[in-house]
């Protein structure tokens, strides 16, 4: 090789550019450019390879990284829906034992409320029976007893001189005995009286109740009638307003009292 040539390959990188069938070396930046080839120096090609090496390692090291990582996401993913499945299997199972007890609980619901009425009516015809009350299959077992009252009610002030309406009051002998608690014979007369579970006592008396959150409103006068207004009150109408219950020890029967806004009908199965 030449000193020309010595003085090329000890320099840093040379570039070559292509003259016939050889090549020379390019002396200007423009000539750099146009090059087709590099010449390294042994140092350089060893760094170089070094270099390429280490890259492919990084590579290699890297594409395992990411199939690792792959894999265990796969084999996570697999876990997470195996576990998803075992536990919508199990939610299915749980749902189909609780809707399995739910029909079951119905079925019993069902039959403890047939067997309520059952007995009931039962309870409801021996008093009848007891009282005389006939056919006592028919009778609805509640009775007026007393007078119907007609009062008077305070129902505002004029100036310093007080009002009053009239209020009218009736007592009715119940079929249920004495010997049941007040808080299930309050929800049986409660039932007969608005007809939810009975015979609609009020209908038949011609008394409107005043309902509160589903239960029965018992009040005074005043409010009674400020509650009725949305409802078209009239004189005429005839409004539940109060209302007590008695254990009559003489008679072994519950009794309710009830007092209204109006005249009360009496039909002839409350007439013993």
């Amino acid at each position: 090789m030449t000193n020309h040539a010595n003085e090329v390959i000890e320099t840093e990188r040379a570039h070559k550019r292509k003259i016939g069938r050889g090549y020379d070396v390019a002396t200007t930046p423009q000539e750099e450019m146009a090059a087709t080839h590099v010449v390294l120096t042994d140092d350089e090609y060893s760094k170089l390879r070094q270099q390429i090496s280490m890259l492919q390692k990084k590579l290699d090291q890297t594409t395992r990284d990411h199939e690792d990582t792959v894999r265990a996401m796969e084999t996570r993913y697999r876990n997470m829906t195996d576990g998803l499945e075992a536990e919508k299997k199990t939610l299915i199972e749980q749902t189909k034992a609780l809707v399995v007890r739910a029909k079951a609980a119905e079925t019993e619901a069902e039959k403890s409320k047939d067997l309520n009425t059952n007995l009931l009516r039962i309870a409801r015809e021996r008093a009848n029976a007891a009282r005389g009350l006939k056919p006592k299959r028919k009778r609805s077992g509640y009775v007026a007893i007393g007078k119907i009252v007609q009062g008077k009610v305070p129902c505002g002030t004029q100036g310093s001189v007080t009002q009053y309406s009239d209020k009218w009051t009736v007592t009715l002998q119940t079929p249920y005995s004495i010997t049941l608690p007040y808080k299930l014979v309050r929800e049986l007369i409660e039932g007969d009286l608005t007809g939810e579970d009975g015979p609609d006592l009020l209908n038949q008396m011609g008394i409107l109740p005043i309902k509160d959150n589903d239960r029965l409103w018992k009040g005074n006068y005043i409010m009674a009638v400020l509650k009725a207004k949305g409802k078209e009150f009239l004189d005429k109408d005839s409004y539940l307003f109060d209302f007590g219950y008695a254990a009559n020890p003489q008679t072994k029967y519950w009794e309710i009292r009830l007092v209204t806004t109006g005249p009360i009908t009496l039909p002839d199965d409350l007439i013993e």
